[in-house]
């Protein structure tokens, strides 16, 4: 069984993307990449209005509209 492998620390790249994304939403983010560039973004929310605020910021408010 092998051990468990320490955290990696955050470049200041990554730590300074985490921010940037705070500062626009207003909420705590996580960013998580991998060696070959593929990653996740997690977007943290207290409560539906904050997630309905959070969804209206980013998909817009309006009606979704159709591709074409």
């Amino acid at each position: 069984r092998s051990a468990a492998k320490p955290p990696r620390r955050k470049s200041e790249h990554v730590a300074g993307l985490e921010q940037e994304f705070r500062a626009a939403l207003g909420v705590r983010v996580k960013l998580a990449h991998n060696a070959q560039g593929k990653g996740k973004l997690t977007i943290h929310f207290a409560d539906h209005d904050e997630f309905e605020r959070l969804k209206s910021h980013i998909c817009g408010s309006g009606a979704m509209r159709e591709a074409g």
